[in-house]
């Protein structure tokens, strides 16, 4: 999610009348009544003729208005010489073929001076402008073509030309806020619409000025606000300083609601350039004394969101009940879908399968509340607004959040739920893969909205369009990953072909400059799901690779070509994801596993080169055992976190039980204590497991990793009862002989340790059968046995 204040388009439109007088009233002298009678004949006069000298104005003629006999004319040179446009960095123009909407005139105003063309072409200009860059923004779909690049930036210099002019040749008819106001919105459209940077922080610094000699606090802040991003863009060692000036000289002022907003960039701009100092700048921002409910509900929503990026999960859920209760002070349906959308995630993240399936229903039933209601609370370029009442002014402005439109916040429910029905199938259902085709399905229509290839009316700049494009693609990449992981936990491996094509476009350099260091942050998930397969087929080398190409991707020593500028316009927007802030080391998912999946094949392979030594054995043995101390101390490090008051130096693990469980099983497994004796003596770790058994026994999920708590238990049980309990519950996994490779591996265990009880009990038949079936699932296996063992190091 990203901050910004944004000039509220609403805010424009409701009051531009009360704003028209405000602009003129200051240092003019009162019209006389002659005066308004022949201006007012004017307004009528001229109500036909608007459309005309819009078109005449695109079209770079002279503009004519007869005002009392007396004629004014404006030259189309007059217009060009406003600006040398090759700074704006537009290309060549041709006649535009985008269709402006009519001037409507406004009321009456009252100004000064016996020049009432000045005040008609400045009234006339400022709507002309806001009419060329809505039509702009209108037309943003025809950007995709060549030609509709051209007539977009031909329409949005003619916007910038229109208030240029007001700047230069009615300059002397402006007061200070008029002024003011032209000199932001010149910059605004510059910095968002152009790449003169430079020209944009010009004009942003005379809005400071002229509101700082006049004291006009709103368009001061406002000003500054779009400074920072400015600096972001040219400065950034001046950023940190500038946040701090501004934040200190708000609260001296009184003026703790924008004090508050600096403070909220401050922390995204750290988030995005020194993770710890933003973390710790959120959480004391988190302390500040409450002084807006909205405010309040957005600071903790935003606080869990980052929980859920690189923290946890629980600490996630802890800040969503906080909010609960202040939600129904609140009317932003916004912030009660970030609400539910938070909860469901860290459901998913906890495995907690049942409040998962609760929190689905409610996420569903919003949605369809939501759909029922047209959505008429969303805007298309993803923004809503938190009002903030400013009492020192005794004004209400409006804090503006960018966060997800509609149709993202759709395609967001679907990717949530395809994630959260994952757990299933392992068991062969389909629901998973059903809920990311429909979710793929979208998002292929909204690419071919976005890129023209079939007809649609959107509204907002090529900025957005540009990001929105990449957001789409970015979650389908995301969902190619989750259906090639559906396909391996049922040992099918054709979507892998997906992950290849993406690996060979992004090496191939086939993506866009912008896209590359988006699509960046998925190497390491591609890299992961490699590893699985290759470890999945025996190939103990190959797989041992990639894992380690994981951890080092994610251990934060690794050169990322992301920037703070990129970061800031993409991850913080994207609302599923927040790569910019993703953990490293203990704090991401990837490096966990990795390290666990690196040590337990490591600590085979050490096995195996014992049972056969050779004269390079102990070289190699010394290099393994080396690796495991520090995969066991990485591991150490994730599950052993030094806390603080700082809820960020907790982890993920913590809210994981069969996370936890898989540690304590794989050291045992490394420290030779995984032998029916050995575990026995184990209380706390069965304990464990047994916990984490019950808490999955009511849902369909997880059927390898029950089955193998199953077997823990029975080996290590020493209770009579409890031990022919979980040997039934052994005996039923034997009743699936078509599983993967995976469960019959663990079948043969199984079969091994039944095979004993039986003969330590005198069953021999029983001890037979068990034999025969053991060697059946051994048969099945033993190409594979046989290429893990010749992939051993040992050569």
């Amino acid at each position: 999610m990203s901050d910004e204040i944004i000039l509220s388009k609403e805010n424009q439109s409701a009051g531009r009348r009360a704003s028209y007088q405000q602009f003129f009233q200051d240092g003019f002298q009162n019209k006389t009544k002659q005066e308004s009678v022949a201006y007012e004949q004017i307004q009528i006069n001229n109500q036909k003729s608007n459309q005309k000298i819009v078109n005449e104005f695109i079209a770079h003629k002279r503009i004519r208005q007869d005002e009392n006999d007396n004629s004014s004319q404006v030259e189309s040179s007059e217009l060009d010489s406003l600006v040398d446009m090759s700074q704006i960095h537009n290309p060549h123009e041709p006649t535009s073929s985008i269709t402006i909407e009519p001037v409507v005139d406004k009321p009456h105003i009252t100004i000064i001076d016996d020049s009432t063309k000045a005040q008609f072409m400045i009234e006339k200009l400022l709507a002309i402008s806001a009419n060329f860059l809505k039509a702009a923004h209108k037309s943003v779909l025809n950007t995709n073509s060549k030609q509709g690049m051209v007539d977009y930036n031909n329409t949005v210099e003619l916007s910038i030309k229109a208030l240029l002019m007001i700047l230069t040749k009615y300059n002397r008819y402006l007061n200070p806020y008029l002024e003011s106001t032209i000199c932001l919105k010149v910059a605004t459209i510059l910095f968002n619409e152009t790449l003169s940077i430079e020209l944009a922080d010009e004009y942003v610094n005379k809005a400071i000025d002229i509101a700082s000699r006049n004291n006009i606090i709103l368009l001061k802040f406002e000003a500054e606000y779009l400074q920072v991003k400015i600096l972001q863009s040219t400065n950034m060692t001046m950023v940190m300083h500038y946040l701090n000036e501004k934040t200190m000289y708000y609260q001296r002022s009184g003026l703790h609601e924008f004090a508050c907003l600096f403070q909220f960039c401050k922390v995204h701009h750290l988030l995005n350039t020194d993770i710890i100092s933003g973390l710790n700048a959120l959480e004391m921002m988190l302390q500040d004394q409450p002084w807006n409910n909205s405010i309040q509900v957005y600071k903790f929503l935003f606080h869990a969101s980052q929980h859920l990026h690189r923290g946890s999960p629980m600490q996630a859920l802890s800040d969503v009940q906080v909010v609960a209760p202040l939600l129904a002070t609140v009317n932003i349906k916004q912030l009660y879908a970030m609400q539910l959308v938070s909860k469901f995630s860290a459901y998913i993240q906890c495995n907690d399968i049942e409040n998962g399936n609760i929190a689905m229903r409610e996420l569903s039933d919003f949605v369809m509340g939501e759909q029922k209601h047209s959505w008429k609370s969303w805007k298309e370029d993803g923004s809503f607004d938190i009002p903030i009442q400013v009492t020192l002014l005794q004004i209400e402005y409006n804090f503006t959040v960018k966060w997800l439109s509609s149709d993202e916040f759709v395609i967001m429910f679907y990717y949530l739920t395809g994630m959260h029905l994952l757990s299933e199938a392992a068991n062969g259902k389909k629901k998973a893969k059903k809920v990311f085709e429909r979710c793929s399905q979208i998002i292929e229509k909204q690419l071919k909205e976005l890129t023209g290839e079939i007809s649609s009316k959107r509204k907002f700049d090529t900025s957005q369009l540009h990001k929105k494009v990449i957001k789409m693609k970015f979650i389908k990449y995301n969902i190619d990953y989750y259906k090639v992981w559906i396909g391996f936990l049922n040992s099918q491996f054709k979507d892998i072909k997906y992950l290849n094509q993406f690996m060979s476009d992004f090496n191939n350099g086939k993506f866009k400059p912008e896209e590359q260091v988006v699509f960046e942050s998925l190497i390491p998930k591609v890299y992961y799901l490699f590893a699985v397969y290759y470890h999945y087929m025996g190939d103990l080398q190959a797989a041992k690779y990639h894992y380690m190409k994981v951890i080092n991707l994610t251990s934060g020593k690794s050169q990322s070509t992301f920037t703070a500028q990129c970061n800031e316009a993409f991850n913080l927007t994207f609302g599923i994801v927040n790569e910019s802030i993703r953990g490293c080391g203990e704090f991401n998912d990837l490096y966990v596993y990795s390290t666990f999946h690196l040590l337990i094949l490591n600590q085979f392979e050490i096995k195996e080169i014992s049972k056969h030594m050779n004269d390079k054995s102990d070289e190699k043995l010394k290099y393994y055992h080396g690796l495991n101390s520090k995969l066991i101390n990485s591991l150490s490090t994730c599950f052993n976190p030094n806390i603080t008051s700082n809820s960020f130096t907790t982890n993920f693990v913590s809210s994981n039980q069969l996370l936890v469980v898989t540690y304590r099983l794989v050291l045992a497994i490394v420290n030779d204590e995984f032998s029916e004796a050995k575990l026995g003596k184990n209380d706390s770790l069965i304990q464990d497991v047994t916990t984490c058994i019950t808490s999955l026994q009511n849902v369909t999920s997880y059927p390898f990793i029950t089955n193998l708590m199953n077997y823990v238990i029975y080996i290590s049980a020493t209770d009579v009862q409890q031990k022919n309990q979980y040997f039934d519950k052994c005996l039923s996994v034997m009743s699936n002989t078509s599983g993967t490779d995976n469960d019959k591996t663990l079948s043969i265990f199984i079969l091994k340790s039944l095979e004993e009880h039986f003969k330590s009990t005198g069953e021999n038949e029983r001890a037979n059968m068990a034999e025969l079936q053991r060697q059946y699932f051994y048969n099945t296996l033993s190409d594979k046995f046989k290429f893990l063992m010749n992939n051993i190091d040992n050569a």
